[in-house]
């Protein structure tokens, strides 16, 4: 409410989600709540992959594949440790899964 109250110092709220959380409560707060929906507006949704990590992540927790889907941006951090083919296949990988698991296709 303090930050709302200062909006027209504001260009974004950041709201940074620690570790693997749903994105989907987060981001339904705006879509769903009529008081901050005429003054708030979702931009985006950006998702920070570590590479060294996704895919046992994504064989443990629905939260790794429910924060691709839901990204509409994903940064790949530590991209610089794979070799240089396992780069560009992560980076095909987090293509394909954001495409598949999107929750905006959904019907």
């Amino acid at each position: 409410e303090n930050l709302l109250a200062k909006r027209s110092d504001l260009d974004y709220i950041l709201i940074e989600c620690s570790g693997l959380a749903n994105p989907g409560p987060i981001a339904s707060v705006f879509w769903l709540d009529s008081s901050l929906e005429s003054r708030l507006r979702l931009d985006g949704i950006i998702t920070l992959v570590d590479v060294m990590n996704i895919e046992q992540q994504l064989q443990e927790t629905q939260e790794a594949a429910q924060q691709i889907a839901y990204a509409d941006r994903i940064l790949l951090n530590k991209i610089d440790l794979l070799q240089q083919p396992s780069q560009s296949e992560q980076s095909g990988n987090m293509a394909t899964l954001s495409a598949s698991e999107s929750p905006n296709q959904q019907q």
